[in-house]
C-alpha cells in the first residue's frame, strides 16, 4: 500500500513539476511512479486473491 501511495505521489509530482524542469525528469518520475504502482498492485493481487 505504501508503494502505491509513493507511486501516486511520483506521478502527481510529474504533473505538477515546474516548467523549468526538463521532460526527462518528468519521464523518470512517471516511470518510477507507474512502476511502483504496478508492483504494489501485483503484490496486493497475489496477497488477496491467491
Amino acid at each position: 500500500m505504501l508503494l502505491f501511495v509513493i507511486g501516486l505521489l511520483m506521478v502527481w509530482n510529474g504533473f505538477t513539476i515546474k516548467a523549468r524542469d526538463s521532460w526527462a525528469t518528468k519521464l523518470i518520475l512517471f516511470v518510477l511512479g507507474f512502476g511502483s504502482m504496478l508492483i504494489s498492485g501485483g503484490i496486493l493481487y497475489y496477497a488477496y486473491f491467491l
